[in-house]
């Protein structure tokens, strides 16, 4: 079974262009958060992390599953009507949607805000995050519609590029004329109210929004409304944690927990990036029956998308409170189990790949429905259990049996239904291979090796090197494997020597 060069070329194309400017956007959005850990206490950085999680959920809840529903009939339509319409479509029912939300929200700010916060700041911050919900929704919709239409530099510009960095800098504005953790709050609403109206500029030029259209509510809704919910419970996992932390404990269990989960989050960076074209060419690929090419998209993408993860993986395992502590402060580097579990956590969704993104191309929202839910209540019930009695390490290791239980399900469900896998011969070794010979020598050279900012590259890239010399050593390397050589070198303009003959 081979694999379509150009739809790889495609992918690896916006990969590496969604790469650089995810790994831009999650830079300047962790600096951000060490900005507010550094300059404002603990408890203060807790607080952020809360009125972020009321905003991602919010948003999420708005957009009904509209961010997935929208790009992938955006896709599939011919006619500039029906494309024009799916977006407004989108518009339409995801606006009018958070616009309800936050009205409901903000008349019962009095009831909710004092349940998450501990100081005086409660009811303000937690205003200003839920009046950015509408204006978020509209960014993300005109960003999926961006998606849609299979573009990658807009969502780049504005996405990744001017909506952290325009934040931070307003965000420092604030902090030095005197504003405390209230700054959070405004630099979110203005920034957010910005980069919406900036991502229907650049969406204008790709369709020209005014003109006939067709909507596809019916449609759209249909196949939304339960990637709505699934999106709902997939949000949770991530966030159910840090609200329920913010119920049970002091804001600074907060602070801590969300000095760690950032870092560990990082690791799906690489699967992000290959994930913004991955559903709307999945979908192309699919409506021309084309499963085997899907099945070789899919193995090749997530085998090196986990070589890739390895060494941050293998960083955080290795130096846990050392990159804490470099990252945030000392005040927050307390417990080195922290990030080790929840870096295991977010390593399994580099090893899956995007499966339940697959099985949405394919068309089973309801699947995902119930994989997420499922994994939802038991996130939730083990968090109920477990952090009243071992607070922020009770959440982190219900976060982890969560993402393996989500992982596990949408692998086995994709291949029950359509027997496509990310596992093959090649992939499997690579998969064992790495964290059994390269993790104990790293472990043990960890004990003897102080980490610095100057280790750090170095430390990532001779892993980096170690663990593509282990996987050709081991057999994971396959013919097709060098469409990817080629397109690195055709991006560095130079041929490598001698790597032909390996493959």
């Amino acid at each position: 079974m081979s694999v379509d060069k150009s739809n790889l070329s495609t992918l690896l194309s916006s990969a590496t262009l969604v790469l650089v400017g995810t790994l831009l956007g999650a830079l300047a959005t962790l600096f951000e958060r060490i900005i507010v850990g550094r300059l404002l206490s603990p408890d203060a950085y807790g607080e952020f992390s809360i009125g972020l999680a009321v905003l991602t959920l919010g948003s999420t809840v708005a957009l009904v599953g509209l961010n997935q529903g929208v790009p992938r009939y955006m896709a599939r339509f011919d006619t500039i009507e029906d494309v024009r319409g799916t977006w407004w479509t989108g518009l339409i029912v995801g606006g009018g949607t958070a616009v309800l939300l936050s009205v409901i929200l903000l008349v019962e700010r009095s009831v909710i805000a004092p349940q998450l916060f501990n100081t005086n700041t409660a009811t303000p911050l937690f205003e200003l995050f839920v009046l950015t919900i509408p204006f978020y929704v509209m960014l993300e919709i005109g960003i999926s519609a961006i998606r849609g239409l299979e573009n990658t530099r807009f969502k780049i510009y504005t996405y990744d590029l001017f909506f952290p960095v325009a934040r931070i800098t307003l965000l420092v504005g604030l902090l030095l004329a005197g504003f405390d953790i209230i700054a959070t709050g405004y630099s979110y609403l203005a920034i957010t109210v910005i980069a919406a109206v900036i991502a229907h500029i650049f969406l204008n030029r790709l369709l020209p929004l005014r003109g006939s259209k067709r909507l596809h509510v019916k449609k759209l809704f249909g196949f939304s409304a339960p990637l709505m919910i699934s999106a709902v419970m997939s949000i949770l996992l991530t966030r159910t944690d840090t609200l329920m932390l913010g119920y049970f404990q002091p804001s600074r269990i907060v602070g801590i927990y969300n000095a760690a989960f950032p870092l560990a989050q990082a690791l799906i960076i690489v699967l992000s990036a290959f994930g913004y074209l991955y559903l709307p060419l999945i979908s192309r690929l699919d409506r021309s029956n084309e499963r085997d090419e899907i099945e070789r998209v899919y193995e090749l993408t997530t085998k090196w998308i986990y070589i890739v993860t390895f060494p941050a993986f293998a960083l955080l395992v290795a130096f846990p409170n050392e990159i804490i502590a470099i990252v945030f402060g000392a005040q927050y580097a307390v417990d080195p189990f922290l990030l080790r579990i929840l870096a295991i956590g977010f390593f399994t969704e580099a090893a899956a790949g995007r499966n339940r993104e697959t099985l949405t191309s394919l068309g089973f929202p309801r699947t995902i429905l119930l994989i997420n839910g499922l994994a939802f209540v038991v996130n939730a019930t083990l968090n109920l259990m477990w952090i009243p009695e071992y607070s922020y390490r009770g959440a982190a290791v219900a976060s982890v049996i969560s993402f393996i239980l989500i992982n596990f399900l949408g692998c086995w469900i994709l291949y029950y239904k359509t027997t496509i896998t990310p596992f093959n011969s090649q992939s499997v070794r690579t998969f064992l291979s790495l964290p059994i010979i390269l993790l104990p020598p790293i472990l043990f050279l960890a004990r003897r090796v102080q980490l610095s900012l100057v280790t750090i590259p170095v430390f990532l890239v001779t892993v980096g090197i170690t663990s593509i010399a282990v996987v050709a050593l081991i057999g994971g390397i396959e013919t097709e494997d060098i469409i990817i050589i080629e397109f690195i070198e055709e991006q560095i303009g130079l041929r490598i020597p001698h790597v032909r003959q390996l493959f």
